[in-house]
């Protein structure tokens, strides 16, 4: 049976009026990037683009989606095929930008999206593809990960297996325990919703993610993005996100606009999708003049 967020009336429009889409942009045919394009292929600003997090498909920023082209803007939410290499996704995800035709774009990246991202940008000549970047509940060192796992297990473990774990952390009790502050669904909704879209994972797409999530490895040239638009939202209730990845986090980006919330947990552009919003518009309002 559906969740309430599938089953919401927003949802519903956004599934009816945004068909998905599928783009091959390397030889193996089995590396298909799928993709949600909303708002005017024509608008003056540059088109952002979102990446979601090891769980769940593009789908997951339907609200941004509709909430950015209302106000004008062309939207694109992602879904990256089973890369388990970040170079490899790196190269892909230029080849995705040259294939739509995109001069420059934002990016959105949450949790592992934010990650490929920052080793995406920190490369001088994918850089130059980029205006800014928005990141969510991310993290730049996967080395300061815990508990350490030995990544290579991934490929060889059962479907069920890898599922359990890619969802094994989100726990509804975090942000549903919080009710001094309003939001758009409760975090066991999310979840639901979350669950829901990475069940349609391959096994072949979630050892990758997995892989990518765990493998250590950390974005070490990001000292060439100081002066580098950058929005970093936390949320103090997301159990996923650990200290040392934090502080990494702030270290990497010194100079980076913070926009800190109290709750919304592990999906805050789920359960608080209005101040995400408002912090994405934020962010976007300081090129408009220079994109007109």
């Amino acid at each position: 049976m559906p969740g309430k967020l599938r089953d919401s009336e927003e949802y519903i429009t956004f599934r009816s009026s945004v068909p998905l889409k599928n783009l091959l942009v390397d030889e193996d045919d089995r590396l298909v990037w799928r993709l949600f394009d909303t708002g005017h292929k024509n608008t003056n600003y540059n088109p952002i683009i979102f990446l979601p997090p090891v769980t769940g498909c593009g789908e997951i920023f339907y609200k941004q989606l509709l909430y950015l082209s209302n106000h004008g803007y062309r939207a694109i939410a992602l879904d990256y095929p089973a890369y388990s290499h970040v170079e490899d996704f790196c190269k892909g995800f230029q080849k995705v930008i040259n294939t739509l035709n995109l001069l420059h774009v934002h990016v959105f990246g949450s949790g592992l999206g934010g990650f490929l991202l920052s080793n995406f940008v920190q490369v001088f000549r994918y850089k130059q593809l980029v205006s800014s970047v928005i990141l969510c509940n991310a993290f730049s060192d996967s080395t300061v990960v815990q508990p350490k796992i030995n990544w290579r297990l991934f490929t060889v473990m059962p479907q069920f297996i890898l599922k359990r774990f890619a969802l094994r952390n989100l726990d509804p009790e975090i942000s549903d325990s919080n009710r001094f502050y309003e939001t758009d669904c409760t975090h066991t909704d999310a979840i639901v919703f979350i669950d829901e879209s990475t069940q349609r994972f391959s096994k072949h797409q979630l050892a990758a993610r997995l892989t990518c999530r765990y493998k250590e490895r950390y974005a070490q040239h990001l000292h060439r993005l100081q002066s580098f638009p950058v929005t970093i939202i936390h949320t103090f209730d997301d159990n996923q996100v650990y200290d040392g990845e934090k502080d990494e986090m702030y270290k990497n980006f010194p100079n980076a606009k913070y926009a800190d919330m109290k709750a919304g947990g592990r999906f805050p552009f789920l359960t608080q999708s209005s101040e995400v919003n408002l912090h994405l518009k934020i962010h976007l309002r300081q090129f408009e003049c220079k994109e007109e």
